[in-house]
């Protein structure tokens, strides 16, 4: 028989040569059932009841989220049949289409007596099963393909049956196999739980830092400080110091595909968010050349700030190359190096300055930051132009670790991705 028509995976563990078994899903499951759609209250009075909302990226969240309940009362269903056990597998089958047949595992179940609410699917395995593996089977291309094929669209929600839930075709080793494979792949969810929670003490020490290293409102002195710095930091408002505008209109007929970097709000969120963008806008350099006789460049140390949308998030211009940006949507302050740039940064994410922007923004549907506004931007400054560098490159440090953990989560979380299509049929 030739190997393209064997049903066996193209990564295997060694000692593994047998051919694996097609079936049903429905002949692996011992039991599949929706859970109570009784009406839930938000005080503690009954059952803690898990939701479609606990189930996320693969993973079932019971830390914060249990803020559900079930009432007890003398006609309602048997609650035991509802019961949250180890080894459980919870598929998310009424909801938003990206999260459709969702799967979680029950590793670690709640200590209190738990139940489900109806747009979950509770499976479970039958003995001879290895319940985690069937789970990853639920995190393959093929069968969430297979789900999006069942999924019937509805006025409120989309839904899949669970007869038809239940004819999925999988492949399946024997027991050993089975058990080599879900374990291997639970060591690398384990490690990915690992760099995630890195990765959120690291933003979670970056958020403390910014409270700590930033004076408070009405205080001139900031919580912690670096040794030698004992000045009084000094407030003014940012149009008292430097230059605050934007620049000649460029109409949307102008925009090229080649030329001069053409900045635009959404841009600078991209960025900001570590986004990829794949549709940069360009002007003239002619264009470019005549718009800046007037309003001046854009230069190294300037901050770009988004004024809608989005708004009052900073972008730190940190080369002289030549860049033009979109009026209105962006302001623009001329720092000439009277700030430390990356300070000036930084200041733009602390609470003072948020809390001005939220507030000064309007309580429309869509808030906007003004040229004024800008203006009167309050900010609070170290005298020692030294204290603003050593500040700045602490968050600059800090930064690069958390993109470092995000590069290095990422790339797991790839390997993890193609790991499911080659380890299994």
């Amino acid at each position: 028989m030739s190997e393209e028509k064997r049903k066996v995976p193209k990564l295997r563990f060694p000692g593994f040569t047998e051919d694996w078994k097609q079936c049903k899903l429905g002949e692996v499951l011992l039991d599949v059932k929706s859970g109570l759609s009784r009406e839930l209250s938000q005080q503690d009075i009954g059952l803690p009841v898990v939701r479609a909302n606990n189930i996320e990226d693969g993973r079932l969240n019971l830390n914060d989220n249990l803020k559900y309940w079930y009432k007890k009362d003398p006609q309602g269903a048997k609650t035991e049949l509802y019961h949250l056990n180890q080894y459980d597998i919870l598929v998310n089958f009424i909801n938003s289409e990206s999260k459709m047949g969702t799967a979680a595992y029950v590793e670690n179940p709640p200590k209190r007596e738990t139940i489900f609410t109806t747009n979950i699917l509770r499976c479970r395995t039958k003995n001879n099963i290895d319940s985690k593996f069937v789970y990853y089977i639920m995190m393959t291309l093929r069968y969430k393909h297979f789900i999006k094929m069942i999924t019937k669209p509805a006025v409120n929600q989309s839904s899949f049956t669970t007869v038809d839930f239940k004819k999925y075709i999988l492949n399946m080793p024997d027991i050993e196999e089975q058990k080599n494979i879900s374990a291997f792949l639970s060591k690398l969810d384990n490690y990915i739980t690992l760099h995630q929670r890195k990765l959120e003490n690291l933003k979670n020490l970056k958020k403390g830092l910014l409270q700590k290293l930033f004076p408070k409102n009405g205080e001139t002195t900031p919580e912690l400080r670096f040794p030698g710095f004992t000045d009084d930091w000094k407030q003014c408002k940012l149009g008292e110091v430097m230059e605050v505008t934007s620049v000649k209109r460029v109409h949307q007929s102008d925009w090229k595909n080649i030329g001069i970097r053409f900045l635009r709000a959404r841009d600078i969120v991209a960025e900001y968010k570590n986004e990829e963008l794949n549709d940069y806008l360009y002007i003239d350099k002619e264009l470019y050349e005549k718009h800046t006789e007037f309003s001046g460049k854009v230069e190294n140390g300037d901050l770009l700030v988004t004024g809608v949308g989005t708004i009052g998030i900073p972008k730190l211009i940190k080369t002289d190359d030549p860049l033009y940006f979109k009026d209105g949507n962006i302001i623009w302050f001329k720092n000439k190096n009277i700030i430390n740039g990356n300070f000036f940064y930084y200041l733009f994410h602390s609470q003072t300055v948020q809390n001005f922007i939220r507030k000064s923004s309007g309580t429309g549907t869509v808030g906007t930051y003004t040229i004024e506004n800008g203006k009167l931007t309050p900010i609070i400054l170290p005298s020692n132009k030294m204290e603003q560098k050593t500040i700045g490159n602490m968050f600059v440090i800090c930064d690069n670790l958390i993109t470092l953990h995000q590069r290095k989560l990422e790339h797991l979380q790839l390997q993890k991705k193609a790991l499911l299509q080659q380890m299994f049929v």
